[in-house]
């Protein structure tokens, strides 16, 4: 990885309306991140800078008591890291030569997610459900190239930006069998 100085700006808002048994949430955010790197072999200076916008809205009920329904829709943004752009060499931990892309873009993803969570008594759970659908999603792949180390053949990976869907639910309950 070659030296690189990071900057990072943000500012977000976030508002939420009860109306009893019933509300409504929404958020923005905008954030800057700039990333100057300077190339091993004293190339010159590259900066790449990311200027990303992201939001949320979501409805939710209370349709009962301990029972809380929430349905959420968000987009989001997130620039890539400097070992996404800049890495060039092996990566010990992985066995890996990993390179970057400095054309990289930020990652843009859309999810939406549905909540169930019941609390009543000795009893709670909760269920989430989500699908985010990433357009330049951004993944490490295997070119299919060695790299030859003093002998030491690493496998080549480079980030590349590409779809992605993303599906899944997850589960929690409990029950007490004591309380004191």
């Amino acid at each position: 990885m070659p030296t690189t100085r990071v900057e990072e700006g943000g500012v977000y808002a976030i508002q939420r309306l009860d109306r009893g048994q019933s509300g409504f949430e929404g958020g923005l955010r905008f954030d800057r991140r700039t990333l100057n790197a300077t190339p091993i072999g004293g190339a010159r200076e590259i900066e790449r800078a990311f200027d990303n916008w992201s939001a949320s809205a979501a409805v939710f009920t209370r349709p009962g008591p301990g029972l809380f329904l929430g349905l959420s829709l968000a987009h989001n943004a997130r620039a890539p890291s400097e070992v996404e752009l800049f890495a060039d060499g092996v990566h010990i931990a992985t066995a890996a030569y990993e390179t970057g892309d400095t054309t990289l873009d930020s990652e843009k993803v859309t999810t939406l997610e549905a909540t169930a969570h019941y609390d009543r008594g000795r009893i709670a759970g909760d269920l989430h459900v989500y699908g985010s659908k990433y357009d330049s999603f951004i993944d490490e792949r295997p070119t299919g190239a060695t790299f030859d180390a003093d002998g030491e053949l690493f496998p080549v990976y480079r980030f590349v930006q590409t779809g992605a869907d993303f599906y899944g639910l997850e589960i929690e309950g409990s029950y007490a069998l004591w309380e004191a």
